[in-house]
């Protein structure tokens, strides 16, 4: 089975509220790479740009490309709106 793996804005802010809330508990640091950019979505997978994100045998209804960050500064926005600190590290 399939499953989800984009999610919308109002399921990110509930689960980085979740990890926020933790970390406040227990310490430590959220580190993710797992922040999807468009236009990198759109470049590298031209044919699944439309599609939408099937789980078992059904559709969702999600548009992957849809429920995507805009660009860098909009996923920057939105994890310091949540209350985190970003930090971002490039591949070598």
């Amino acid at each position: 089975m399939k499953t989800a793996q984009f999610l919308t804005m109002s399921e990110r802010r509930q689960f980085a509220g979740n990890i926020r809330s933790l970390l406040k508990v227990f310490g430590g640091a959220w580190i993710t790479s797992d922040v999807v950019i468009r236009e990198s979505f759109e470049r590298f997978y031209p044919n699944e740009a439309s599609k939408h994100v099937e789980t078992g045998d059904r559709s969702d209804g999600r548009n992957i490309a849809d429920d995507a960050f805009v660009d860098w500064e909009a996923a920057t926005s939105f994890f310091k709106e949540e209350g985190f600190a970003v930090r971002t590290v490039q591949a070598d």
